[in-house]
């Protein structure tokens, strides 16, 4: 069977999902809020901040950066279900051999998994990008707290 192609194909128009074919128009892209912390050793990562995506941090000294409450972040979640995820990135923009530590807040798990040396720790001039999956709804019927589990999705370096 012969095809033709036109002069000036404009791909992805012709796809159908009626046709069993992926519609290729809509990618989605999100908008994120880039967050600037002060400069100190310690802070809370508010779940406005974690849900906006990109956070920088000058820790002063080596710092540890704590998660806000499970319930503030489901709450900041609109529509949030268990199993609703968002990612977010912690960047350090340490002027000196500064660590930045992640830690759990209220409800909050940080998986650990093999291996898990340095799954929640950014050097300087390091990111790292978190996923945020909701785990359970707060249920006062059921006596269900509000959780989510934090995955490390990895360190990159810049310079």
């Amino acid at each position: 069977m012969a095809t033709s192609t036109p002069a000036n194909p404009s791909y992805g128009t012709t796809f159908s999902p009626l046709r069993g074919e992926p519609a290729m128009g809509n990618v989605p892209m999100p908008f994120i809020t880039v967050t600037t912390l002060a400069a100190g050793t310690t802070a809370t990562l508010t779940a406005a901040e974690m849900v906006g995506g990109m956070i920088l941090h000058d820790p002063t000294g080596s710092a540890t950066d704590t998660t806000d409450t499970a319930a503030n972040i489901i709450a900041a979640c609109q529509g949030a279900a268990v199993g609703q995820s968002f990612v977010f990135t912690l960047v350090n923009i340490a002027d000196a051999s500064e660590v930045i530590t992640v830690a759990a807040g209220t409800g909050v798990t940080l998986a650990a998994y093999t291996p898990a040396t340095a799954l929640f720790t950014i050097g300087q001039n390091n990111l790292k990008s978190f996923r945020v999956v909701i785990t359970a709804l707060a249920d006062a019927g059921s006596n269900t707290a509000a959780a989510v589990t934090i995955y490390s999705l990895g360190t990159v370096a810049f310079a």
